[in-house]
């Protein structure tokens, strides 16, 4: 028969086994939906300098790819 102290090590152990399957869960589900908007922001930037096709000019290829490497600057306050 367990003892009282068994039984309570027993309970925590149970609880932070249940507290790890939830954060390995968490993370699981964060790193996926970052790994997704990553897949998504590359055909993005695939897809906006592809636009055109071979009869866009030079000039404004480059103004593509700095719209897409340089992000807008804020406005000052």
């Amino acid at each position: 028969m367990k003892s009282l102290v068994d039984h309570m090590t027993e309970q925590e152990d149970l609880e932070e086994r249940l507290l790890r399957t939830g954060a390995i869960a968490t993370y699981g589900a964060r790193s996926r939906k970052e790994g997704e908007d990553s897949v998504r922001a590359f055909k993005q930037g695939q897809q906006a300098l592809r636009k055109g096709g071979p009869d866009v000019d030079l000039e404004d290829r480059i103004k593509r790819i700095e719209q897409l490497t340089c992000p807008p600057k804020l406005p000052s306050v």
